[in-house]
C-alpha cells in the first residue's frame, strides 16, 4: 500500500473512532428514551386494561318477584344486560343453573351461538359467562372476565368474582 492510500486509511479510521466518540452517547440517549417511552406506554395500557376489566365485571342488580325461582329473572335480566354491552355480538338467551353446593349461587352464559351435539360429542353453547347472586329478591349478577388462550392467567391475576355476585 502506497504512502496515499496509508494516510487515507489512517485518516478514514481516526474519522470513524471520531464519529463512534460522539455518536455513542446520543445512540444511549436515544436507546434509554426509547426504552423509558415503551415502559410508560405498556404501563398505561396495563391500567387502561384493569379500568376496563373493572367496569366489565363491575356488579349490576334488580330484583325477582319470585325468591324461590329466580332463575327466570336472572336470565330476563343477565340478557338484557349482555344484549345492551358493546361486545355482546349476538346474544341469544341466556341460560343459568344453580352451582352445586353454592348456596344461591349461579353460573350462567349469554348464549351466542349452539353447538349441534354429533354421534361422539353433545350438543353446547357458546357465549359470555356471568356468575349470579340471589339472595331473597335481591339479585346481583357479573360478567365473568377472561378467554380461554394465551394470556388468560395474566387477567386471572388481577381479577375475581366480585363477593356481590357469588364470588
Amino acid at each position: 500500500m502506497g504512502r496515499p492510500s496509508r494516510a487515507l486509511a489512517i485518516a478514514a479510521g481516526v474519522a470513524a473512532i471520531a464519529a463512534v466518540v460522539v455518536l455513542a452517547p446520543q445512540i444511549a440517549d436515544t436507546k434509554r428514551d426509547n426504552a423509558e417511552r415503551d415502559r410508560r406506554e405498556v404501563a398505561e395500557a396495563r391500567e387502561r386494561q384493569i379500568r376496563e376489566l373493572k367496569q366489565l365485571v363491575r356488579p349490576r342488580t334488580g330484583t325477582t318477584a319470585t325468591p324461590a325461582n329466580p332463575v327466570p329473572d336472572l336470565e330476563r335480566l343477565i340478557t338484557a344486560d349482555a344484549r345492551a354491552r358493546p361486545d355482546a355480538n349476538r346474544v341469544l338467551r341466556t341460560d343459568c343453573e344453580r352451582i352445586r353446593g353454592g348456596g344461591a349461587r349461579y353460573s350462567c352464559t349469554a348464549v351466542t351461538s349452539d353447538l349441534p351435539g354429533g354421534e361422539v360429542s353433545r350438543e353446547g353453547s357458546i357465549g359470555f359467562p356471568y356468575r349470579a347472586l340471589a339472595d331473597g329478591r335481591e339479585l346481583a349478577w357479573c360478567r365473568v372476565a377472561g378467554r380461554p388462550g394465551e394470556g388468560s392467567l395474566e387477567i386471572r391475576k388481577l381479577y375475581e368474582v366480585p363477593r356481590a355476585c357469588g364470588g
